[in-house]
């Protein structure tokens, strides 16, 4: 058996195992939390009860140490913008069981979206070791062990279609799908929009429509005050919920300050937001210089597009476990070079899967929610500076390319 035909058995094998593994794992573990939030939101609406206020009970409920009248003791209200609910409404027309398995599907598909196209950001002589590690991504999201693809949680389908339309943009240079796909997104999750920084800072002539863009999701956000009063006013009370009741506040830079100005202030609004500001400002600065010498042909797709996609999700000021899945690769691929510039591969591989264990190790023994996003903002910050800073080394030594150049580099992607 030739090394070729044996290495690619050994994927196949290790894509094989951990999928079947999933299954055991749904089985042995809570799963579908945030799906049944939605299933709970869904025949609310059709019975025609507000969802909010229902799952603001229920949270309030849980604080208070007693059972809803519902039965639910979950702690999880409804917080997506009113307009969805009217997609709810002829969801509840499909019968259960049926609308389970679409959605279970799509998810899956979603899931495996983001692994597929993040697997495209590989070097030439990556493409071995990042297909073998492609499916762990699966229980690492953003490189940490977290159980987060359980939850049915519909961020996996909308990565996967805002990623999938991402591809085709950076393949064929039209972005119209990819537009449509983040508006439907932001729908959902309105911090979404940040999204629209992928083209700006990879494509040519994208300011004005993703401008444009960005303009009808505020519109589309903020019109929903005008059409539902009552339900918008309700939906963004469960959203502070988020935040003053549940703690949640992500594994920002923000979040993370948020979170113990919460704790041991009270207050958390101003402070967070201004350093939000702060660190916005230099991840559009830095992916501005960037982008320059990537479109001038002085950095590779794979070069650049792994360090892109960190600082894009950084943008969003509340990004949780969910928000991370896409960036596992990324990350994977960001850590090993790092290490690569000073070692050999094998070494490299070495150091990097200690480090990526002993992490692990160590939020599995003695870690909670909070130790993990931490841990997992940490990585972030650090990868994205640290990556920020080989391109600007790699590109200081690459001379620009002219037009033909540039534009095969820039198409590596079609035949990866």
């Amino acid at each position: 058996m030739s090394r070729t035909v044996a290495w690619r058995f050994t994927v196949v094998m290790f894509w094989g195992f951990s999928l079947l593994t999933l299954p055991v794992w749904m089985r042995t573990m809570s799963s579908g939390w945030d799906a049944r939030v939605y299933d709970r939101a869904l025949h609310w609406t059709a019975a025609g009860r507000d969802p909010y206020a229902e799952g603001i009970a229920q949270e309030e409920a849980y604080e208070k140490a007693v059972v809803h009248p519902d039965g639910a003791t979950e702690p999880f209200a409804y917080v997506y913008s009113p307009m969805t609910l009217r997609l709810l409404r002829v969801l509840a027309l499909v019968p259960d069981g049926l609308r389970h398995v679409e959605l279970w599907f799509l998810y899956a598909l979603g899931a495996l979206a983001q692994i597929l196209v993040t697997m495209r950001m590989a070097a030439d002589s990556e493409k071995k070791w990042i297909a073998l590690l492609a499916p762990a991504a699966i229980y690492f999201p953003g490189m940490l062990h977290c159980g987060v693809i359980l939850s049915g949680n519909i961020a996996y389908l909308l990565y996967g279609l805002v990623l999938t339309t991402a591809l085709f943009g950076w393949r064929r240079g039209q972005w119209l799908w990819f537009y449509a796909a983040v508006l439907i997104a932001s729908c959902f999750k309105a911090p979404y929009l940040c999204l629209l920084a992928i083209p700006v800072f990879s494509a040519r002539r994208q300011w004005l429509p993703a401008g444009m863009a960005a303009g009808a999701g505020v519109a589309l956000f903020a019109g929903q005050s005008l059409f539902w009063p009552s339900e918008f006013a309700h939906y963004l009370l469960a959203v502070e919920k988020q935040f003053s009741l549940n703690h949640d506040f992500g594994a920002s830079p923000a979040g993370v300050l948020g979170y113990f100005l919460q704790n041991t202030q009270g207050a958390f609004e101003f402070v967070p937001a201004l350093f939000y500001f702060g660190y916005a400002a230099l991840i559009l600065l830095a992916l501005g210089t960037l982008s320059r010498r990537y479109l001038r042909g002085e950095l590779s797709a794979p070069q650049y597009l792994p360090v892109l996609l960190i600082g894009v999700i950084l943008l969003n000021p509340r990004h949780i476990e969910y928000d991370l899945a896409p960036l596992t690769l990324p990350i994977a691929l960001v850590g090993m070079r790092l290490l690569g510039w000073a070692t050999r591969r094998v070494v490299c591989c070495t150091l990097w899967l200690g480090l990526v264990s002993a992490a692990n190790v160590a939020i599995i023994e003695y870690g909670n929610g909070l130790v993990w996003r931490m841990s997992e903002c940490s990585v972030l910050v650090v990868c994205f500076a640290g990556g920020c800073w080989q391109l600007r080394r790699q590109s200081a030594v690459v001379p620009a390319r002219d037009a033909s150049q540039v534009h095969g580099m820039r198409h590596e992607l079609v035949n990866s």
